[in-house]
């Protein structure tokens, strides 16, 4: 359908029959369109993803979608690496022994998402989903999908996941244990990363993450990152 695509995978996950909305913009008879759209192929839960314009808006209000979050993109270009300095972080790559620490720590990224913040979902669908996701990423032997932790003395500190997009470094999650916030974890794991993609010929890098994400946005700022757009996610639930 050109107005909604069905997600198998968020589909099965969920277990709800899930579809995302193509269009960012839209008007009055497109969103008529996309709804009936839903309701013949018997959608439950249909994401949109719209522009902040009042239009988008008003339009998502009336025809009851509701708002579960605010999406912010950030992008970089190469830049020329910094000389490193000494410091008691130590980055590494990821390995399956590290499964478990790293799928405790992105619970505390689940709880920015959309899917905690909808009822419908909550927050242990949330928390189900970032380790899903952790999980994959970690197992992925692409070599273009890089996981790296960083340690201090014997503790794991933190992780950032990365992977390549239509020839764009995206990175994909990055968390840093609370215990260890304010030391420089969250640097030192965005400038290997970022030096590992570098290295194998990546140009751009993008991230994307919540607006009420405060603490991430900081740390992609002040690793050169620049705001570039943002956008509105809704859920709309037909039972």
């Amino acid at each position: 359908n050109e107005f909604i695509g069905r997600l198998p995978w968020d589909s099965d996950f969920f277990k709800h029959t899930i579809a995302r909305l193509r269009l960012s913009t839209l008007n009055e008879q497109q969103m008529r369109l996309a709804l009936t759209a839903c309701k013949k192929a018997d959608i439950e839960c249909l994401y949109a993803t719209l522009g902040s314009a009042q239009g988008n808006v008003d339009l998502a209000e009336r025809n009851g979608f509701s708002l579960v979050g605010t999406r912010v993109t950030y992008e970089r270009e190469v830049a020329p690496a910094r000389k490193s300095k000494k410091s008691a972080v130590k980055i590494r790559l990821a390995t399956e022994k590290d499964k478990k620490q790293l799928v405790s720590l992105s619970r505390a990224l689940s709880r920015e998402s959309r899917f905690a913040r909808d009822p419908r979902f909550g927050p242990g669908a949330a928390q189900r989903l970032y380790r899903a996701w952790t999980e994959k990423l970690l197992l992925d032997t692409s070599p273009t999908t890089q996981v790296f932790v960083a340690t201090v003395g014997e503790r794991c500190a933190g992780f950032v996941a990365a992977c390549v997009k239509s020839g764009i470094a995206h990175v994909e999650l990055v968390i840093v244990d609370k215990r260890f916030r304010g030391k420089g974890v969250g640097s030192a794991l965005m400038a290997a990363c970022m030096a590992q993609y570098q290295r194998q010929g990546f140009k751009k890098f993008r991230v994307v993450t919540q607006g009420s994400n405060i603490a991430a946005q900081r740390l992609y700022q002040s690793s050169g990152f620049k705001l570039v757009g943002s956008a509105l996610d809704y859920h709309k639930w037909f039972v």
